[in-house]
């Protein structure tokens, strides 16, 4: 199995991202872009309000907005070791692989006056109810995930979402476009310093990934940036 490490590359880049004052793990931009893909995908199932979970939020950004547009929203990204908790009567939960990010995002959820819980925890071990959410947000997550562990997070996020609830994937495809880059043509993954960081699959292999999983793909496309993007729209069938 391949060698990954999720909390030290997440939490060492959070650590310096916040010193260079950045806004979180992606730009302004980014997010508000992916804010607009999001709501139209939610908008098209007919998901105007309910209760969302995010894998990836990093400093709480895209969270927060969806919870100025009216989301019950439970927010999840990577951590290894799990700190096991109970669902409270809040208007939203975050959790992140990375200290240093739950730290973040508490900071602005404090500064914009709105109701989280931001926390540790495993997207390979949700720690929710099954059949619990209306909307399930990857906002590139997946391709953090390395090998044997995919199948385990698409079927905790299988296990968690409501029949007919929306799985929504942003996720890098296809071949990295920079000549530099660190990458291994056999795993399709960047290998740094013997570490794989992230996964860059072929649309069409991620695509199978997600219906291997026992979702139902009904939308996606791919959104060409410096590094392919590919979006996914599942639903989870009725039971």
């Amino acid at each position: 199995m391949l060698k990954t490490d999720y909390l030290g590359i997440h939490e060492e880049k959070h650590k310096r991202l916040k010193k260079a004052g950045e806004p979180g793990w992606s730009t302004e931009e980014i997010t508000r872009a992916n804010l607009a893909k999001v709501d139209k995908a939610l908008q098209a199932r007919g998901i105007k309000s309910g209760v969302l979970l995010e894998l990836g939020c990093s400093a709480g950004n895209l969270s927060l907005l969806l919870v100025q547009k009216g989301f019950q929203a439970y927010f999840f990204l990577l951590f290894l070791m799990m700190e096991l908790f109970f669902l409270k009567e809040k208007f939203a939960y975050g959790i992140d692989i990375s200290p240093t990010a739950i730290s973040w995002a508490k900071e602005k959820s404090k500064e914009q006056d709105l109701d989280a819980d931001f926390r540790i925890g495993n997207v390979l071990d949700l720690p929710y109810p099954s059949n619990f959410f209306d909307g399930i947000i990857d906002a590139l997550c997946f391709h953090c995930i390395i090998g044997e562990d995919r199948p385990i997070f698409l079927a905790n996020v299988f296990r968690v979402l409501k029949p007919r609830g929306l799985f929504i994937v942003m996720t890098k495809c296809g071949n990295p476009k920079d000549p530099n880059y660190l990458f291994d043509w056999t795993t399709r993954c960047s290998i740094v310093n013997g570490i794989a960081t992230r996964y860059w699959g072929m649309p069409e292999s991620i695509l199978e990934e997600i219906r291997t999983a026992g979702f139902e793909v009904v939308n996606w496309k791919i959104y060409e940036y410096d590094q392919d993007q590919l979006f996914v729209e599942a639903l989870k069938p009725s039971e």
